[in-house]
């Protein structure tokens, strides 16, 4: 607790009112830290309860993610309440106890209580951000000093939010993972050898497409020219290009590549689209022509876990679960685990997250995944085609003789 002591008033971005936001979060830890001390005090058990954060975005412009976030991570820990799993152990009252935080989508402010819950040695792990440029902005913090903080992070599909591996545990896939993908499912699927790609600017498109050739031509295929797309990017330019392809790949945000699927849809296109973003993640694209597919970090319509997840969710909260609630389920699941295999501290955390990942893949809402040593995710991926009003699964679709049989020494489960 010596860190929130000797903080004082805390700038970020220069705002005194940010400093006021953060003393009360100063205060909150400060008060959940003293009803632990009590606990350690009235409880026989050797081990009190520890914090499980949720840091996320409940005010800004991601706040709908935000919500979802923390209300996966909740259900997690409802559930392991409720029940006698080996998530909830055999002891009165639950191991872990959630505390959420807003950082309003600001990445100071996100980085700023980072540095102030790293110094809480009652927390034992962190979930969020909620947004990519809160995520890159707070991984240093949790990261830095001698004992670091473990983060996972349910971002859905973006550009990658990388550390320097110690510490964060990244739950979604990067982007140049999606590209990757959709390089396999293009090749071994469909049987098509060679796209026309383009890209939306900014990171996300670029690290599709990287991803996407790089797969393409590790599996023998060839690669085009990239098309950058741009407010301004003609339709005669996106036309002429898709006519001699024999399949077209958008890659970046859909509020970038909408337009130029548009123009396709308008030219009567017939080659396969593939997308690395739909603005509806966790479904189908409603009146999209038939031979567009998309990925599905998280789907509920095809896979058993998801579905279940869904039920709960939608019981609990009153709304269906998108992604990042999935996510978040997941990640605290994964600590719930841990804590009841013995990683009671952050280290003990971290290595049980790297070791198990060794021993075989975990088994999620999300689907099957594990972490790699710099704490990247390798994870199923369902490929959804959408057409006629209907949404077909072709997954879920993972490279499985090169990363999961190839990459942990056996198939686990969790």
């Amino acid at each position: 607790m010596d860190a929130l002591r000797a903080g004082g008033a805390l700038r970020v971005g220069g705002s005194l009112r940010a400093a006021g936001a953060l003393r009360a979060v100063r205060l909150t830890l400060l008060l959940v830290c003293a009803a632990l001390a009590a606990c350690r005090e009235e409880d026989p058990r050797p081990t009190p309860p520890l914090l499980l954060v949720v840091v996320v975005d409940l005010s800004g412009p991601h706040a709908t993610d935000g919500a979802q976030i923390r209300n996966g991570a909740r259900l997690a820990l409802l559930q392991a309440r409720a029940t006698t799993s080996p998530e909830a152990g055999s002891s009165p009252g639950p191991l872990l106890r959630l505390v959420v935080f807003d950082d309003r989508g600001d990445p100071a402010r996100a980085s700023a209580l980072g540095r102030r819950l790293a110094g809480v040695p009652e927390v034992l792990a962190a979930i969020g951000p909620a947004d990519v440029a809160a995520a890159r902005a707070a991984i240093p913090a949790y990261e830095a000093g001698r004992s670091g903080l473990p983060l996972l992070i349910p971002t859905v599909p973006g550009a990658d939010p990388r550390g320097d591996g110690r510490w964060s545990f990244r739950m979604g896939p990067g982007a140049g993972y999606i590209g990757e993908t959709l390089a396999w499912f293009l090749v071994t699927e469909l049987g098509i050898d060679s796209a026309a790609t383009f890209v939306g600017q900014g990171p996300l498109g670029e690290a599709v497409a990287l991803g996407f050739a790089a797969e393409v031509r590790r599996l023998g295929g060839g690669t085009r020219e990239p098309v950058l797309l741009s407010s301004g990017a003609p339709d005669r330019r996106i036309r002429e290009a898709a006519h001699v392809a024999p399949a077209i790949v958008l890659a970046g945000p859909a509020r970038i590549t909408g337009p130029a699927r548009a123009v396709l849809r308008r030219a009567g296109i017939e080659a396969p689209i593939l997308l690395s973003d739909v603005p509806d993640v966790a479904g189908p694209l409603d009146g999209e022509q038939a031979g567009v597919f998309y990925p599905l970090v998280f789907d509920p319509v095809g896979q058993r876990r998801a579905r279940a997840f869904a039920d709960s969710y939608e019981r609990v909260f009153g709304t269906p679960p998108q992604a990042p609630a999935a996510l978040a389920y997941d990640a605290a699941r994964l600590v719930l685990r841990a804590v009841r295999s013995g990683a009671m501290d952050r280290d003990s955390l971290r290595r049980w997250l790297r070791d198990a990942s060794r021993q075989g893949a975990f088994h999620g809402a999300t689907g099957n995944f594990f972490f790699t040593r710099e704490g990247e995710v390798v994870r199923d991926l369902t490929i959804a085609a959408a057409g006629g009003g209907r949404t077909v699964r072709h997954g879920p679709v993972v490279r499985r003789r090169r990363r999961f049989v190839g990459g942990p020494a056996r198939r686990g489960s969790s």
